[in-house]
């Protein structure tokens, strides 16, 4: 019987809380958990291993990682991406950080510094090692987790390359799209969205990749900006839930915007998304120069028709800031494909 994604993600995290407690109740020797109890951070820097694996979502995996063993050891955790100008293994012996994964290639002789074994030959966990009881409980919990079954098939949803357009012209059916479906059907249904259009934006922003940047730094699995960010409360960018939650509020507040000149509800959706890549004001004078040509300024098409001829402008008009209208249309079309797909990929069930 076809088990849904939901259940399965539960199912896992129950086993593992099963197996952390059994084997404290019959490896108890009275020695108190280093762990448990405390308030951990973590850093991950595996930015080379996610540009060489780009169809991979490796930090993801690791952040899911990081967040079982916390939960197993009962400690509280904050995971961050390394900064772009600082080492963080200087961060982990100064005790700034706890424990930092990072790239097997970082690995250098430091006695200061406990290594974990190399994971799938992508990645290292480092913790210091001046109380041999983090090192001991972080192999203890990787012995028993890392490369099971419930692993192998959590790793498999972040590992295995996703290609939206294949999928669905070979008939491929799965109950999932992502490792964040149930991060996106929430988010979804707070602005009335089909959570898998949602997905579809995401997966043209970042891969579902929660490590993705741009040069113009934006960050995370819907690619916000970091002002954006701010304004909606998303504090770690390399949070799914606060990033997904946070471009969502963006949508909504586009949809505000774009709702009154909108045909219909899908209409609406192709101004917003176009928005979300161009931002407001530049759709907004994309519909009024539209309109000015005699085009149905409620319809994406009929706007979308004149907007090369408005992006032509802004590169001559020194008073406009250069826009890239091709890019806008291209986006809009691409999020509406994979939307189809992940509609063929992922049908709803009656």
């Amino acid at each position: 019987m076809k088990r849904s994604w939901t259940f399965f993600l539960t199912a896992v995290a129950a086993t593992v809380i099963f197996i952390c407690f059994f084997e404290r109740l019959f490896n108890n020797d009275d020695s108190p958990s280093f762990y448990e109890g405390r308030s951990l951070h973590a850093i991950i820097q595996l930015n080379q291993i996610d540009r060489q694996n780009s169809s991979a979502r490796v930090t993801g995996y690791h952040y899911d990682l990081l967040k079982k063993f916390a939960s197993c050891v009962n400690a509280e955790i904050e995971i961050r991406s390394a900064s772009m100008h600082s080492d963080p293994l200087d961060s982990l012996l100064l005790g700034a950080a706890d424990i930092v994964v990072l790239e097997p290639s970082r690995v250098s002789a430091n006695d200061s510094i406990s290594y974990s074994n190399i994971i799938d030959s992508i990645a290292v966990w480092t913790v210091r090692s001046d109380d041999p009881r983090r090192h001991e409980e972080l192999s203890a919990w990787m012995h028993g987790y890392i490369g099971s079954e419930m692993d192998d098939s959590v790793r498999s949803v972040f590992m295995t390359p996703l290609h939206p357009h294949r999928l669905a012209e070979n008939g491929v059916r799965r109950s999932h799209i992502t490792p964040y479906d149930e991060i996106l059907k929430a988010n979804a249904d707070s602005i009335g969205w089909d959570w898998r259009l949602l997905a579809a934006l995401m997966y043209q922003e970042s891969r579902f990749n929660i490590n993705a940047g741009s040069p113009r730094g934006a960050r995370g699995l819907m690619q916000l900006m970091p002002n954006i960010r701010r304004y909606y409360g998303c504090e770690n960018y390399l949070d799914p839930e606060q990033n997904i939650m946070a471009g969502t509020r963006l949508l909504e507040r586009l949809e505000d915007i774009f709702r009154a000149r909108s045909a219909n509800l899908a209409e609406l959706e192709k101004f917003t998304l176009a928005a979300y890549n161009a931002g407001d004001s530049r759709i907004s004078q994309c519909i009024e120069f539209a309109e000015s040509k005699g085009a149905d300024p409620s319809h994406w098409d009929s706007v979308a028709a004149h907007i090369p001829e408005f992006s032509m402008m802004s590169t001559t008009d020194s008073t406009m800031r250069a826009f890239n209208g091709n890019e806008t249309i291209s986006f809009v079309n691409k999020v509406l494909s994979y939307y189809d797909c992940f509609k063929a990929i992922c049908p709803t069930e009656d």
